[in-house]
């Protein structure tokens, strides 16, 4: 299945063949997922991202037919001075049940609250995990 998503700052983005219209620009070096794979053994993953200024962040998890699967977070979020910015989850869906075995599509995104201080308007990245049951 594919699946447009058109979200606030007018992107839109078909996850199964990674057709992208940004107003970002696009990097997976921003942003590590580990451990990846993920087993369940952990007990979450981890999530880590720049964030070179205060910004507004967006962290989504989809299926690879393009499905929501959860929305981890839409908030302001403050820089890490220097340091990159962690997030952990417990790689539950929406309802709380724990995911099948696959491949998931994670789609973060970050609009800087002061673009001329980050030089940046911001970024958003694309990347895979995979659930090993």
């Amino acid at each position: 299945m594919i699946k447009v998503v058109k979200n606030k700052y007018k992107q839109v983005f078909t996850i199964g063949v990674w057709l992208c219209c940004s107003l970002f620009p696009v990097s997976a070096e921003n942003v590590i997922a580990y451990p990846n794979p993920f087993d369940y053994t952990s007990n979450q993953i981890t999530f880590r991202y720049n964030l070179i200024s205060n910004g507004l962040v967006s962290i989504s998890v989809y299926s690879m037919q393009g499905q929501l699967v959860k929305t981890l977070f839409e908030r302001s979020q403050q820089a890490g001075s220097g340091s990159p910015v962690t997030t952990t989850w417990d790689v539950r869906n929406q309802n709380g049940q724990k995911l099948s075995s696959g491949i998931y599509v994670v789609y973060l995104q970050v609009e800087y609250l002061n673009p001329a201080a980050s030089g940046s308007a911001g970024y958003e990245s694309k990347f895979r995990f995979t659930v090993l049951r």
